[in-house]
């Protein structure tokens, strides 16, 4: 909830803005949730003129994607969702999908990168790590190359500073 928002969040806010011609909406939210919530009252007001946008064929692929994974049952109803529906289902889905589903090629790939200019060996487990721990593999590492980085202009800076930046 007090995370900064993404670059997507605000892109959609923005993007939201130009095509209902709202006015009077914050364009630069502090928190994930404060944009989230501009989001939400910005898409009613796109479906009030626009009329609700079903779901896509890639949301469809993505839920049953994750679904499948989890050993879910897809919903018969599923090609009948909007795409708010399925996107907060989505959603709902992919911090159990992250704990169990292997990290992506990109992923895999970034980590290996990161071992190479860190001077790191590879872990024994890339192949098999799930995509929440690849994540936090990369933020971790992408840390200790940010140090590495640092260290060579400012001498006296701390793991403990990297540690809080964002």
């Amino acid at each position: 909830a007090n995370q900064k928002p993404s670059i997507s969040q605000l892109t959609k806010i923005n993007e939201l803005i130009t095509l209902t011609g709202a006015v009077g909406f914050n364009t630069q939210p502090q928190t994930k949730k404060e944009a989230s919530q501009i989001i939400n009252s910005l898409m009613d007001s796109y479906e009030e003129m626009y009329g609700v946008q079903m779901a896509s064929e890639k949301q469809i692929e993505t839920y049953k994607k994750m679904a499948n994974a989890l050993n879910l049952e897809v919903p018969e109803y599923i090609t009948e969702l909007s795409s708010r529906e399925i996107s907060n289902d989505i959603r709902y889905l992919s911090s159990r999908y992250n704990k169990v589903a292997t990290a992506s090629e990109g992923q895999i790939k970034f980590i290996k990168s990161l071992c190479a200019q860190t001077l790191q060996p590879v872990p024994e487990n890339i192949e098999t790590i799930n995509k929440a721990d690849a994540s936090k593999l990369i933020d971790k590492m992408s840390r200790e190359l940010l140090y590495i980085k640092m260290r060579r202009t400012m001498q006296t800076i701390t793991r403990d500073e990297i540690k809080k930046l964002d």
